[in-house]
């Protein structure tokens, strides 16, 4: 039992970690997209949602991804 708890510990601190890697690499990635078109409008304001960025299959298939190999990975060691 105490085995399963690890495991699942493991894979929700792993899903917590991606999602922040997740919001940090498509943050840089929207401003070095809006810079370039910035440049080219004349704009100087960039605004993101944050909360759009949870909303995609992108953001859902990665933090389950990261739960997956937390919880394999600590599953297989403690075996």
């Amino acid at each position: 039992m105490m085995l399963y708890f690890k495991s699942i510990l493991a894979g929700l601190v792993t899903l917590f970690l991606s999602a922040i890697a997740f919001t940090v690499v498509q943050v840089f990635r929207t401003l070095r997209a809006a810079r370039t078109e910035a440049a080219r409008l004349g704009a100087a304001e960039v605004g993101i949602d944050i909360v759009a960025l949870f909303k995609t299959p992108l953001f859902l298939i990665v933090v389950l991804i990261g739960f997956g190999i937390g919880f394999w990975w600590r599953f297989r060691t403690e075996n």
